[in-house]
């Protein structure tokens, strides 16, 4: 049985408190999807390859907010000629904060910390995959054009793994 890490634990139990804390506050349910550029290290340099970023999360009024964040590659020629260690995907809970910048711009900034899968090509692990817990750390600029509808351009950084994401993203609050 695998145990949780501790910094996990208290990631988790962060996120709680800070949406238990303001239950009663107004907020914006905010699914995400995005498109992007990843560049992530790897056993001979670094990765460049297509990524897909998809978050859900809720953000109170304050600015305050946590969320559910997946990036995954898409890279559908990815170890076909060669077993090189690759990112495969990430997913991870985000706490988050929107400060405003003028009234349709907000700056984003993000800590959060999940699960790395990074296909490592090697027989004796299940899959050739290989687990990292590995913390992400966001930054971006949304620009929210309609009254549901915004757009954002978003860095996400994975720590431990080196990773890298630029990704516009499409999002409409509810």
């Amino acid at each position: 049985m695998h145990k949780t890490s501790r910094l996990a634990r208290c990631a988790v139990a962060a996120a709680a408190v800070l949406l238990a804390g303001n239950a009663f506050a107004e907020g914006t349910f905010l699914p995400e999807v995005g498109i992007g550029y990843g560049q992530g290290k790897h056993i001979d340099g670094t990765q460049n390859t297509l990524m897909f970023t998809g978050a859900f999360g809720y953000h109170l009024d304050n600015g305050l907010g946590a969320r559910v964040l997946w990036m995954g590659d898409f890279d559908p020629f990815r170890n076909l000629a060669s077993n090189e260690r690759s990112f495969d995907q990430f997913t991870g809970v985000q706490a988050v904060a929107y400060l405003p910048l003028a009234p349709k711009l907000n700056f984003m900034g993000g800590l959060g910390i999940g699960r790395t899968s990074l296909n490592i090509g090697v027989a004796n692990l299940p899959n050739g995959v290989e687990h990292v817990t590995d913390g992400v750390v966001s930054a971006g600029l949304q620009w929210k054009f309609g009254r549901h509808y915004a757009m954002e351009v978003q860095v996400d950084y994975l720590t431990k793994t080196s990773t890298s994401n630029v990704v516009l993203l499409a999002q409409v609050p509810f």
